[in-house]
């Protein structure tokens, strides 16, 4: 399967996908031999896979936040999950300072160039280099 942006049907996986469980869609990235023996890693999104979720709402209370009198409906949207290493390198905007560590994190907009927002990028150096596409945005494509 690939994606394609609903809009303007531009490509935006550079290889085909194939749909696995979340639970299987990770692996652990280790950046020398000291962090193997200590089991000091990274969560990474594999290659050439995608996992879908489903929306969701949930409630976010003072209990789960410990700010007296807060309670929030947190909305998820219905996503499918790739990884950064399954995006064609090119629809992927130059990283601005400021909105990360080291690339784009905590879920900023992802646009295409016809505007259409496509999802979220989870990229930076803590994160799992992934992107979120929402369902609505992209067309499957097989």
């Amino acid at each position: 399967m690939h994606l394609n942006c609903s809009k303007c049907k531009k490509r935006l996986t550079k290889e085909s996908l194939r749909p696995v469980k979340m639970e299987n869609s990770f692996f652990k990235e280790y950046l020398c031999e000291e962090d193997k023996e200590e089991d000091f890693y990274n969560i990474r999104m594999k290659s050439g896979v995608f996992t879908t979720i489903k929306s969701s709402k949930k409630g976010w209370s003072s209990k789960d936040s410990g700010i007296k009198g807060l309670y929030q409906i947190i909305k998820e949207k219905a996503g499918i999950f790739v990884s950064e290493d399954s995006i064609d390198e090119a629809i992927i905007p130059e990283f601005k300072v400021g909105y990360g560590c080291c690339n784009w994190n905590m879920g900023q907009t992802f646009k295409c160039e016809c505007n259409n927002i496509l999802g979220e990028m989870y990229l930076d150096c803590f994160e799992d280099k992934s992107i979120k596409f929402y369902t609505q945005s992209v067309d499957r494509v097989y």
